[in-house]
């Protein structure tokens, strides 16, 4: 009776890791249908002039708009922004067309573009873009 426990505890735990390793992706890259969605951000900039990374989340809407949240770690900036997105197979572009920040009234410009490549699998996925002087790195 105590081999009989210990098969029908192991034998399910050893076809779940089966299962498991066999469906791994074997190091095959893939991109989300779609962006959309709220994501994880940091941004910085790249000469590190301006301090600690800004962070929080970007929502991807429908339509090609997006707004994001943020804050500086140290509580020194919060901000909120937006603008329109684009993506086409593997890239995305956004491009912001106003911010507010630490409770200032809203502003509207023709700001930064960033382009970037979405990589990763397994549901778990890298956007990095930069227009040479901010890094954004994005992941879901």
């Amino acid at each position: 009776m105590h081999n009989t426990w210990k098969s029908a505890k192991v034998l399910p735990a050893l076809a779940l890791l089966v299962v498991m390793v066999s469906c791994g992706d074997g190091g095959a890259r893939e991109t989300p249908d779609t962006i959309e969605g709220v994501w994880n951000f940091s941004a910085y900039v790249t000469d590190g002039s301006w301090g600690d990374k800004l962070l929080g989340k970007i929502d991807f809407r429908k339509g090609g708009v997006f707004f994001e949240t943020g804050y500086a770690p140290d509580g020194s900036i919060e901000e909120t922004a937006g603008g329109d997105w684009s993506k086409e197979g593997s890239v995305v572009s956004i491009h912001y067309t106003w911010s507010q920040f630490d409770g200032k009234p809203r502003e509207d410009y023709d700001g930064a573009t960033y382009v970037g490549e979405v990589t990763g699998g397994s549901g778990v996925y890298l956007l990095y873009m930069t227009d040479g002087e901010w890094v954004i790195e994005i992941s879901r």
